[in-house]
């Protein structure tokens, strides 16, 4: 690693995967000038109910849809960890890993920005990295004078600054689980590695119709 390294992070439950996940990513780490995209399933993320599948299946299924990415990996380091996936302990790990040489992005979603505060050793978590938060085409920018009070000034024109645009793409995870029960193979949304995997697992609930 040199000190000009730039390490995108983009942590989520990616139960499963979609093409929606894949599409802002890759956008936020072209906006960024990240070096290389880090994929990191959460084991258990304290702000949501436990995954629906085996991280060992999720991160199966994140491994083979960036296959053909060449900037992209997948880090185990949230599963590998006992209890909840604190954000604060993942970014310590890459610090860690990379010797404290690399710049590190955390990609949130815009609708995360108003719990930001309540997170883990936010304080320290900022100190650490840069919070990059992707908004989607169409919706507006988000308004950071909320944290005043709350952040120091540089902290706050930091959130300013790294604020993404990314494309707008109807795909949620929970909308692809609902049809997958159906016995429905969402089209379009989901890597066909990834619609393979689940078939050949039966995962979400999904039975082959006979």
């Amino acid at each position: 690693m040199t000190a000009t390294t730039r390490l995108i992070l983009f942590g989520g439950s990616f139960d499963p995967i979609h093409n929606g996940h894949l599409a802002v990513a890759q956008h936020a780490l072209r906006a960024l000038n990240g070096r290389q995209l880090i994929f990191v399933p959460a084991g258990q993320s304290p702000h949501k109910i436990h995954p629906h599948t085996a991280g060992a299946h999720r991160l199966a299924m994140i491994q083979c849809a960036i296959e053909s990415l060449d900037q992209a990996v997948v880090s185990d380091c949230e599963l590998s960890r006992p209890g909840p996936s604190y954000t604060f302990d993942t970014i310590r790990f890459f610090k860690e890993q990379t010797q404290d040489s690399a710049e590190l992005y955390w990609l949130i979603g815009a609708d995360q920005l108003d719990d930001l505060p309540k997170w883990y050793r936010i304080d320290e978590l900022l100190a650490d990295c840069r919070i990059a938060v992707m908004v989607r085409a169409g919706y507006p920018t988000p308004d950071m004078s909320r944290f005043e009070g709350a952040f120091a000034e540089p902290i706050i024109a930091q959130l300013r600054r790294n604020i993404v645009q990314t494309p707008l793409v109807p795909v949620s995870s929970t909308q692809i689980r609902r049809s997958l029960m159906r016995g429905q193979v969402p089209q379009g949304l989901l890597p066909d590695c990834v619609i393979r995997y689940i078939k050949e697992h039966g995962l979400y609930g999904f039975k082959q119709s006979t």
